[in-house]
């Protein structure tokens, strides 16, 4: 557990030097919709303490915020309920770093990064820590 404490930290505190407080998603109908899916299946999983929907509104960059409420909106209901919402955090605060850090980073659309950079996986790839170990 203190493993993943240090390691969020960092993660965050680099996603809040790295990014700015302007919105990830830059469109704000779009913004809308996600925050819509993102409530309503929040609304039908059953509450459980501790997972992504209870720590996501309680992130104060918004560009992570609003990383974690889409993954959580749009990822496949086994990795909520499998994964550690720390891991998931930690992927998104890891893919928005290098976006900003990386120079071909800012040439992502913004609709290919939302779905194919943010998640921590397409379709049937193997949930890793990939990002964690590549990162630096």
């Amino acid at each position: 557990m203190t493993r993943k404490i240090i390691l969020l930290s960092v993660i965050l505190a680099g996603a809040l030097i790295s990014c700015n407080s302007g919105h990830l998603i830059k469109d704000e109908a779009y913004r809308e919709a996600v925050l819509n899916d993102y409530e309503v299946r929040k609304n039908r999983l059953p509450s459980v303490s501790g997972n992504i929907f209870d720590i996501a509104p309680g992130i104060k960059d918004t560009k992570l915020r609003e990383a974690a409420q889409f993954m959580a909106a749009y990822m496949p209901l086994n990795d909520i309920a499998d994964c550690d919402p720390y891991f998931i955090i930690t992927g998104a605060g890891l893919a928005l770093n290098t976006r900003t850090e990386m120079p071909w980073g800012k040439k992502i659309p913004d609709d290919i990064f939302l779905h194919f950079v943010l998640p921590l996986r397409v379709n049937n790839e193997n949930l890793d820590s990939f990002r964690i170990v590549c990162y630096d």
